[in-house]
């Protein structure tokens, strides 16, 4: 689960959730979101520190399903980036919202972002198409 889940966020389920901007409370900034893709998908959160290493903060369930790690573009096998899109994580402009693909069972899940860059689930809203990869 491990290697997977560093595979997964090496990959490009990384998001910089609150990176530069005038009016963006600092705490954000070092704020790190990634989903595991997992059948029982999950957000986790990471923190980067000073050094740029990066800490798990806790993980936050999406309430929607992932596809498990299966990568239905190469043959329905089981590889790294599964979703294979850039991003399946995003975060609203005004950086108060966290939206994630469950491509799993066609849904999106929609999270606040509070000030200290903790997240809640607000909602899992269907996509309306399959295998929802990618959110703009």
């Amino acid at each position: 689960m491990n290697k997977r889940l560093m595979v997964s966020v090496a990959a490009s389920t990384v998001l910089t959730a609150c990176g530069g901007g005038d009016n963006i409370n600092p705490t954000l900034v070092s704020q790190l979101f990634a989903q595991t893709n997992d059948s029982a998908n999950t957000v986790v959160h990471f923190v980067r520190n000073s050094v740029g290493t990066l800490t798990t903060k806790g993980n936050v369930q999406t309430g929607g399903k992932g596809t498990n790690g299966v990568n239905y573009v190469m043959c329905n096998i089981v590889a790294p980036d599964a979703l294979t899109s850039n991003n399946s994580v995003i975060v609203s402009t005004g950086k108060t919202r966290l939206f994630v693909a469950n491509a799993g069972d066609n849904t999106v899940s929609t999270f606040s972002i509070s000030n200290a860059g903790d997240i809640t689930l607000l909602a899992v809203s269907a996509a309306g198409g399959t295998r929802p990869t990618s959110l703009a």
